[in-house]
């Protein structure tokens, strides 16, 4: 059974461990940051970016890149241990070893994305060419594509992807990521949505504060872009609190539906 208790208190819990984690959230969120920086600097002044200015854009991506792929590597150790029945933060050692598993998870997602994208680019295509020949019945045509699309995207990156990413987590392959049926046998049980919904409740209720202290920030840098860096501590802070219990709970879900599966067989 889901401890949502100890779901709500897991960023809390070991002080060590989530320091590391918002240094690593912090570090991704600055760094993207001072890249937003340096690709408006050129949209608005193309001639500013020569050579001397593309080189440490190019670098800023590879740092963001590496860190990124530590941040999601390190959640998936957080899921991975829950799905375990192991409801703790995982410690940081192998820390250059939580890059595979991050890159294997981008790598499929953007597999997941290629049907999704090419069908909207389809309906994108159908819309505009309805508009400008305007054909109602290829803009129609258009819109019946994209509608449904979208919304099985929406579920899928929402609701799925959640149970997704716990079974990678707990399988500890690439080849289950692409277990979809499997998967999605376990998502719709009410072992499963009832801690989904806890947690998509969570995130809409933390955001709230969130986007109250980012609004006036992000105001701020329109006339100071430099402004725009102070919402990398709040991003970090913000990431190390709602991540660990979402994580915890999607794993402690999968935990509860595996087994009992297994239990009943």
């Amino acid at each position: 059974m889901v401890n949502y208790g100890a779901a709500f208190k897991l960023p809390f819990s070991n002080w060590g461990r989530i320091g590391i984690f918002f240094l690593l959230a912090l570090l991704t969120s600055a760094v993207s940051e001072v890249f937003s920086m340096f690709w408006e600097l050129g949209r608005r002044v193309p001639a500013a970016l020569g050579l001397q200015q593309l080189l440490p854009m190019f670098f800023l991506i590879v740092v963001m890149v590496f860190f990124s792929l530590i941040t999601t590597g390190y959640t998936l150790r957080i899921v991975g241990n829950a799905s375990h029945g192991k409801n703790v933060l995982p410690s940081f050692e192998k820390f250059f070893s939580m890059v595979m598993p991050g890159l294997k998870y981008s790598l499929a997602m953007i597999i997941y994305a290629i049907p999704f994208l090419v069908v909207g680019v389809v309906a994108f295509v159908l819309l505009f060419a309805g508009s400008t020949a305007l054909s109602s019945g290829i803009t129609i045509g258009g819109a019946m594509l994209l509608i449904p699309i979208v919304l099985v995207w929406l579920v899928f990156a929402a609701y799925v992807l959640p149970m997704l990413m716990a079974h990678y987590a707990h399988e500890n392959r690439f080849a289950a990521f692409f277990e979809l049926r499997k998967v999605l046998k376990y998502a719709f049980t009410s072992a499963y949505f009832v801690p989904w919904l806890a947690a998509f409740g969570y995130g809409i209720a933390l955001s709230i504060p969130y986007f109250i202290i980012i609004l006036p920030i992000s105001v701020m840098s329109v006339v100071t872009p430099l402004a725009a860096l102070l919402t990398a501590p709040v991003s970090a802070l913000y990431t190390v609190i709602l991540t660990p219990t979402l994580m915890s709970l999607y794993g402690q879900a999968y935990h509860d539906v595996t087994s009992g599966r297994k239990g009943k067989k």
